[in-house]
């Protein structure tokens, strides 16, 4: 029986090849936008889940200001297992990351390695390909290294028990390679390139240990605990905010900060990717609001081809009425008429789920670079992934045989024959899928105009200072050693000041081109608080970026208290803390620094600056303060900004290199551009920008090669009509309007359906940024017509040939 069904649906391909092959490529276009997708969410969603004991990993996570990192201080691990006994010796592991250079015999690499405790391995399932796991951190003088490590490092050469020379502190270090590890999956927050002891940190990260000062003690090391048992888990959670207090309750009252409620708290390990809580040490997390976006436009994706298929099914029905009405005549059952009706949509949905899953494998690689996803080969095919895709493929074929199914066999066998059911139950139900399919393209499109249109406007927008032609050298000094990075920009700075392809050189703690640089500090203001970003520059800093000076002075190289306490403000800081003329006056003129006075110091205002965009526009304009006197003994100069002449880009970029390997030969040379720096700050819009340009090509895609496929068959159904009209004298004007009309107020209907929803998203996705766009009319207006284009093209293919159709052979029709 089954063969016959099969036979039957080969036979029926074979009569409508066109409708078949719409049905199968709109989908299997829709399959392999979903596969993809899924894909990605599937990837944030099992983020960490690799580690055996992930379920029973967590992260001891420190609060500030109402918001909780990842981080805590060094010692906290060391407290809980001595202190706790729910925490058990043995159960914590501290990790920490720092740039470290690599050096084997003559070369020279930056790699990252990570700092952390011999019972890594016990909490962590990383693959050990050569060494002893539980043996491989156990002396300090070990080292760990990644496959592709090894691969860069040792060329072939077995790596295993050779040496390797780390620079640690200010000093080169031989370390014995006791272990070989794959490299860390897409799917990790743990990325490095190698993993060393952490007794090595503090003198990695150049700080005293012993430093018992928790306002300029650095907080570097992520702590991870182990606790199998969940009740002992929930005992320790509620004990934590007592021993938070009991450390930082007095350093909080000595900076003059609200201590937070619960200080410390506990964080699932899995949990980590998609929560809102910052890390240094781990790779950035997902953001949970766009993962369940993707999936919705997967399955909306996935709707949409269900809905073309559906449609084309039931349109093309009316050449089966008399099949149909036939087969109910000699005695079919309801049944058998859904067992061939749901046989023909399982074929379909086989021949679609093979093109869906070949097409998906050959866009992996264009859709990693889309998204920035790093999702392997294997993922696509692994047994979830095609579990979920084959029960989709399974649900839309059930409802693509059953709905068809249902509609024909319910109806009278008179009717059926008569064809008295088409202008009822089947017209209604394609009329309402074929508005849904363009009411979902054109939200598409709308959403891909509205987000394009913001992404160019925030990378054309005046940030207030000229980026072209700027080169950022990373001085790589840690926070500790601020001094040699100021002897570095002098150096700089001396050997290009005769260079005439030089425009000028400066240096900064990061403001521009980096999402870090600065220190908050706080004021009092009759009562009220106010706050400024603190960042440490060099002298043209100003004229190297081209931000105009409004009042006062730059600083000035003869005036030794311009170093010592002269600040430049912005207007923001002006507006903020209203001031009138506040060049030549102190902060303390006008406001209390709120820090300890071994923290403090009482700059002098001696110039203003317009205001120029440091951070992403996504934030608004904030109080800022320049100095070259950093705030010790975390700010430093971690760029060299060289302003170059155009076109002289490559040769400055030569001998800069030259400069660095003659004073610095012991450290890589590392730049960028800043305008490339400037382009990554918005990679994540431009990805939805990309995203959404895709799904609206597949939504208006999908939507035409139904409404192609709809226009075939109601051609065919007409086509006595047409030439019975074509005899009465009707041109091909009216014949044309006699099928565009009746689409094309039904893409109108669509606009107008479709305007509101993509109003409100639009909107609400514009709210993230300060500085946003407005939503313009043309928007809409460009979407309609692209619709109604769209949708006169796909129909003019078979109205004009049904216009210019000889009338005999269409009255000879049937």
């Amino acid at each position: 029986m089954i063969w016959i069904h099969l036979r039957t649906a080969f036979r029926l391909f074979q009569k409508q090849k066109l409708t078949a092959v719409i049905n199968i490529i709109g989908l299997g276009i829709g399959l392999a936008f979903f596969s993809l997708l899924v894909s990605y969410v599937r990837d944030d969603l099992t983020f960490d889940k690799f580690h055996k004991k992930a379920a029973q990993t967590y992260i001891l996570t420190s609060e500030f200001r109402d918001r909780f990192l990842c981080g805590v201080h060094h010692f906290i691990a060391e407290m809980l297992e001595s202190e706790f006994p729910e925490v058990p010796p043995g159960s914590t592991v501290r990790y920490a990351i720092h740039s470290q250079v690599v050096r084997k015999e003559d070369r020279l690499a930056v790699k990252n390695f990570a700092f952390t405790d011999q019972e890594f391995f016990d909490l962590f399932s990383f693959e050990m390909n050569k060494g002893n796991p539980s043996l491989a951190l156990s002396d300090p003088h070990n080292v760990v290294i990644t496959a592709s490590t090894a691969q860069v490092l040792f060329s072939g050469v077995e790596p295993l028990g050779r040496t390797l020379s780390i620079r640690i502190g200010d000093n080169f270090r031989d370390f014995v390679v006791s272990g070989i590890i794959d490299d860390p999956p897409g799917n990790s927050s743990l990325s490095f390139d190698g993993l060393l002891h952490y007794s090595h940190v503090f003198e990695s990260y150049q700080i005293d240990k012993n430093n018992n000062d928790f306002v300029t003690l650095p907080i570097f090391t992520t702590t991870f605990l182990y606790l199998p048992d969940s009740r002992k888990a929930e005992s320790l959670k509620a004990k934590l905010p007592a021993f938070n207090h009991r450390l930082y309750d007095a350093m909080w009252e000595r900076v003059d900060i609200k201590p937070p409620k619960q200080g410390f708290d506990l964080l699932r390990f899995p949990d980590y990717h998609l929560s809102d809580i910052s890390s240094f040490t781990f790779v950035s997390p997902g953001d949970s609001a766009f993962s369940w976006m993707l999936a919705g436009i997967a399955f909306l994706i996935l709707i949409l081809a269900f809905v073309n298929s559906v449609n084309l099914t039931l349109a093309q029905s009316s050449n089966r009425l008399k099949e149909i009405g036939v087969r109910k005549v000699i005695g079919a059952r309801k049944s058998q008429l859904i067992v061939q009706l749901s046989t023909e949509s399982l074929l379909t949905g086989f021949l679609s789920m093979v093109l869906g899953l070949s097409t998906t494998f050959l866009l992996l690689k264009p859709f990693n670079t889309l998204t920035g996803k790093h999702i392997p080969e294997k993922a696509l095919f692994s047994s979830p992934a095609i579990g979920i895709v084959l029960a989709a493929v399974l649900f839309v074929c059930f409802l693509l045989g059953l709905i068809p199914a249902l509609t024909l066999s319910q109806s009278k066998t008179a009717d059926v024959i008569r064809g008295r059911f088409l202008k009822l139950k089947k017209s209604r139900l394609s009329l309402i899928l074929f508005i849904f399919q363009f009411a979902v393209s054109i939200f598409f499109v709308i959403g891909t105009l509205v987000i394009t249109h913001q992404v160019h406007y925030m990378a054309s927008k005046n940030l207030g200072y000229d980026p072209s032609h700027i080169l950022l050298v990373e001085t790589q000094v840690p926070g500790e050693r601020a001094a040699e990075g100021e002897s570095l920009f002098h150096l700089f700075r001396s050997k290009l000041q005769t260079d005439g392809r030089v425009l000028a050189v400066s240096a900064d703690s990061g403001t521009v081109g980096t999402p870090h640089g600065s220190i908050t500090r706080r004021y009092d203001k009759d009562g009220v608080e106010h706050t400024a970003e603190f960042f440490m520059v060099g002298a043209d800093y100003f004229k190297t970026l081209n931000v105009p000076l409004i009042k006062g002075r730059d600083f000035s190289s003869d005036r030794m208290t311009d170093i010592q306490e002269g600040i430049v403000i912005n207007e923001a800081f002006v507006q903020d803390f209203e001031l009138e003329d506040p060049v030549g006056h102190h902060i303390s003129d006008f406001a209390v620094d709120k820090l300890p006075p071994q923290y403090t110091f009482d700059p002098l205002i001696i110039g203003v600056v317009k205001d120029f965009f440091v951070f992403s526009l996504r934030h608004q304009l904030v109080p800022m303060a320049f100095a070259q006197n950093g705030f010790a003994p975390i700010q430093r100069f971690r760029n060299i900004l060289v302003k170059v002449k155009q076109g002289k880009e490559t040769e400055v970029l030569k001998r800069l290199e030259n400069i660095w390997n003659q004073i610095r030969p012991d450290l890589p040379f590392s730049y960028r551009f800043l305008e490339d720096a400037l382009a990554r700050e918005y990679n994540q819009e431009k990805n939805w920008s990309r995203i959404a340009g895709w799904s609206a090509g597949f939504a208006l895609l999908i939507a035409a090669m139904g409404l192609f496929g709809l226009t075939a068959v109601t051609v065919m159904r007409r086509t006595k009509e047409t030439g019975i009209r074509k005899v009465l004298g009707a041109s091909m004007a009216d014949i044309l309007l006699l099928f565009f009309r009746e689409s094309l107020k039904w893409v109108l209907l669509s606009n107008i359906l479709a305007f509101p929803i993509a109003f409100i998203a639009a909107r609400k996705w514009l709210e993230q940024f300060a500085y946003r766009i407005d939503i313009g009319i043309w928007m809409f207006v460009t979407a309609a017509l692209l619709s109604l284009l769209t949708a006169g093209l796909t129909i003019s293919w078979y109205a004009v040939r049904a216009a210019l159709s000889n009338p005999v052979d269409s009255l000879r029709y049937e």
